[in-house]
C-alpha cells in the first residue's frame, strides 16, 4: 500500500478561477476572498446536505410515474435538476470534488431526459443511485477524484450508464 498517492487538488480561489482573477484584484483581495470560502465551507456544507435530503424525497413521486409508466412531472424534473446543479457547485467550492462530480453527472443525466418521454426503470435506478452516492459521500467526507476509490466509483457509474441507457 506504500505506492498509493494521495493527490490533494488545490483549492485556492486563484485554482478555481484561473489565472484572470490576478489581472483584476490584487493579491490581498484574493487571499481575503478565499479566506472568506474557507470559512464558508462548513455553512455551504450544511446547505449541500440539506439539498440532498430535499432531493431524496424525490424519487418518491419519479418512481410512482415510472411504475404508471407515465411522464415524470416537469416539476419534478427540474427539481432534481437544479439540486442537482447547486450541489455540483457547492461542493466543488468546498474542495468535494468527487461530489461534484456525481452531482454533475446526476444534473446533465437528469437534464437529457426530456419530461414528455416516461423515465424507465433502469433510468430511475440510476437516478437514485446518485442521490444516494451523493449522500454517502458527503457522509464519508470522500472528496477527491483521485483517489482509487474515487476513480473507481466514477468508473462504475458509466459502465452502468452504458449498459441501461441507450
Amino acid at each position: 500500500m506504500s505506492d498509493v498517492k494521495v493527490f490533494e487538488p488545490d483549492k485556492s480561489l486563484q485554482a478555481k478561477v484561473g489565472g484572470s482573477i490576478s489581472k483584476v484584484l490584487s493579491g490581498k483581495a484574493v487571499e481575503a476572498a478565499e479566506k472568506v470560502v474557507e470559512n464558508s465551507a462548513g455553512e455551504i456544507l450544511k446547505l449541500v446536505s440539506l439539498e440532498i435530503e430535499k432531493i431524496r424525497a424525490v424519487p418518491a413521486s419519479v418512481n410512482e410515474a415510472v411504475e404508471k409508466k407515465v411522464p415524470v412531472p416537469k416539476a419534478e424534473v427540474d427539481k432534481l435538476i437544479a439540486s442537482a446543479f447547486f450541489i455540483k457547485s457547492n461542493a466543488g467550492l468546498c474542495g468535494y470534488q468527487l461530489v461534484s462530480e456525481m452531482a454533475k453527472s446526476l444534473y446533465l443525466f437528469v437534464e437529457t431526459r426530456n419530461s414528455a418521454i416516461a423515465i424507465n426503470e433502469q433510468e430511475f435506478e440510476i437516478i437514485a443511485w446518485h442521490i444516494e452516492a451523493i449522500a454517502e459521500l458527503i457522509k464519508q467526507k470522500q472528496q477527491s477524484v483521485e483517489t482509487d476509490f474515487g476513480k473507481e466509483l466514477l468508473k462504475q457509474l458509466a459502465v452502468i450508464k452504458s449498459q441501461f441507457v441507450g
